[in-house]
């Protein structure tokens, strides 16, 4: 089944889909739902967003951190060997 939903001012495609969750997240997403008045596909949508965003956010910082490994090596031998920029003047 499709249906369209709005979503941001934006029209989206939805498909229904079927999952199995155990008991324990069945009722804690329905305690969920009376608490906040979400509709419990609301919960888990956003969930899922939320989940997404974090995977792709630690993806990225890997990458970073692989890109960039060369220069943070480099950089820590030098706060090493010269301490870090204006250390004399720390009071902390």
């Amino acid at each position: 089944m499709v249906k369209y939903g709005i979503s941001s001012k934006r029209c989206v495609m939805m498909r229904k889909i079927t999952i199995t969750l155990e008991e324990s997240l069945i009722e804690a997403l329905s305690k969920a739902a009376m608490k906040t008045g979400l509709k419990k596909t609301q919960i888990i949508r956003d969930a899922l967003k939320s989940h997404l965003l974090t995977i792709q956010k630690d993806t990225l910082k890997q990458e970073w951190l692989k890109r960039n490994k060369t220069a943070i090596e480099r950089y820590n031998r030098h706060v090493e060997e010269h301490g870090i920029f204006a250390q004399e003047y720390r009071t902390f």
